[in-house]
């Protein structure tokens, strides 16, 4: 394929205004989806292979007016001229990216990949420079919007560039500034309501917008390369603060947390050394700390990732599959992970009991992670019916609104200095209001206890009341001690 500085001639050539095209030319600005993945996985080699047969497949997808050239990394051009009209370009874009979701066979592996395509376009006198930048511009909000898209530029698109780039600024003084804090959500025994585990979710106490939960800054973290130092902070932190909990409260003793790390982390074999300073740091017996990847991101196969696995659960860390039911119908990934626990997926515990397919679905994976022998989690629980039923199925853990929402440090301290257990009452609903609800993050969910004393009194509390024998305005004024 041509390179950067050929395919810049070219389009400088098609935009001159002297040189008679009467029609208008358009550029497609092309990025492999993951190409990381695939790159981390299974090796530079294989993944130079792939880049050429992607090349290759999209000279043949275009036509023979057109150009298509290697930008850079696993990212494509292509020039489109003489164009009768918008359509024209969007139609060839469209065949461009469903040809690329045919398989590859790379190294003696079938590969499946996706593509996202920015396009812009201009007419006689364009600048070649800001229509190459334009055409980024919209891929990466293709990549924003869900990957395996297309996007066509306008102007706003450019104003929102800007705008993350001031929140990517923002983001970076915050890691160094100390203004991510790690909230904790309890885990709890379904049978004996005791919290067993909290999983530790990161905020950013921004000084002008104030608390923002991870699906307001994630996604720019993971793209602007801040994941890893993000990741790494939550995980000291929760070591730390985990530790400081069991030696002083006797409730706390066995207590385990759980942390969240991005696949990126599972690529790179500083992890394991890191994990070990966290937890030598800290204090924290390994057996306590779990690490957390979602199905999705554990079904990709590599040495690399394998031998992270390895030495994690060599030095006694756990691992828990979480958003079990929502990856991929291979299950070959639970071979090369020896997990301690399945985290079954919110979506399906939603419908538990009302919906027949999720509850075949929470049955199944219940039976699975016996099947195992490891233990299975219900996440977003938020009914007691809900518990009743995951009871009556043996599973073992629950997590969700019905217990608790995400809450700062200081408020668990103060769960875990009462002994705190959870009571449910059968026959309840949803003690979240769907507003709150779709202010979440999609994987986790996020919330204040506050918010949730508003809509109706919480569960949570009610050992305030029956076990003490408070009145409700004592019961609810404890819930407003943990806001």
């Amino acid at each position: 394929l041509p390179n950067r500085s050929l395919f810049v001639e070219r389009l400088q050539k098609a935009l001159d205004p002297t040189a008679g095209r009467p029609r208008m030319a358009a550029v497609l600005f092309l990025d492999i989806d993951d190409f990381k993945v695939i790159n981390d996985t299974l090796g530079h080699t294989a993944g130079d292979e792939l880049l050429i047969q992607v090349g290759r497949r999209m000279t043949h997808s275009i036509r023979d007016t057109d150009t298509a050239a290697r930008f850079g990394g696993d990212e494509f051009t292509v020039l489109l001229v003489d164009l009768p009209d918008a359509g024209e370009a969007i139609g060839i874009a469209q065949r461009i990216g469903r040809d690329a979701e045919r398989p590859f066979s790379v190294g003696g592996r079938e590969l499946t990949i996706s593509v996202s395509i920015g396009i812009s376009f201009a007419g006689l006198g364009g600048d070649a420079q800001d229509l190459m930048r334009q055409a980024d511009v919209a891929m990466y909000r293709a990549k924003e919007n869900g990957k395996a898209r297309l996007e066509v530029y306008h102007e706003q698109m450019s104003v929102e560039a800007w705008t993350r780039l001031d929140v990517e600024r923002d983001l970076r003084r915050a890691i160094e500034d100390g203004q991510l804090e790690v909230h904790y959500q309890p885990v709890v025994d379904l049978e004996t309501g005791v919290i067993r585990e909290l999983e530790a979710l990161v905020r950013w106490r921004h000084p002008d917008r104030g608390l923002l939960l991870p699906g307001e800054f994630i996604p720019l973290a993971e793209a602007c390369g801040l994941i890893v130092p993000i990741d790494r902070l939550v995980l000291m932190e929760a070591c730390r603060q985990t530790a400081y909990w069991q030696r002083r409260h006797a409730a706390a003793s066995e207590l385990a947390v759980s942390v969240n790390l991005s696949a990126s982390q599972f690529r790179d074999h500083d992890i394991v050394g890191f994990t070990a300073t966290a937890l030598a740091a800290s204090g924290l017996v390994a057996s306590d700390l779990r690490l957390e990847i979602t199905e999705s991101a554990a079904v990709f196969e590599g040495p690399l990732t394998d031998s992270i696995v390895r030495d994690l659960r060599a030095a006694g860390v756990g691992l828990v599959i979480d958003d079990f039911g929502t990856g991929y119908a291979s299950l070959n990934y639970l071979k090369r992970f020896p997990v301690d626990a399945l985290k079954i997926d919110r979506s399906f515990v939603a419908g538990l009991g009302r919906v027949r397919e999720d509850t075949a679905i929470v049955r199944a994976a219940v039976a699975f992670a016996r099947g195992l022998g490891v233990r299975a989690t219900a996440e977003g629980v938020e009914t007691d019916d809900q518990v009743r039923l995951l009871r009556e199925i043996d599973c073992d853990r629950g997590q969700g609104y019905l217990f608790a929402a995400p809450m700062a440090a200081d408020a668990i301290g103060r769960l875990l200095a009462a002994g705190h257990r959870y009571i449910t009452r059968p026959g309840t609903g949803p003690r979240v209001s769907e507003a709150d609800r779709q202010r979440t993050h999609p994987r986790v969910t996020h919330g204040r206890v506050g918010q949730i004393a508003a809509a109706a009194p919480s569960p949570p509390f009610e050992p305030y009341v029956k076990e003490r024998g408070e009145g409700r305005r004592q019961a609810i004024e404890a819930m407003d001690g943990h806001s």
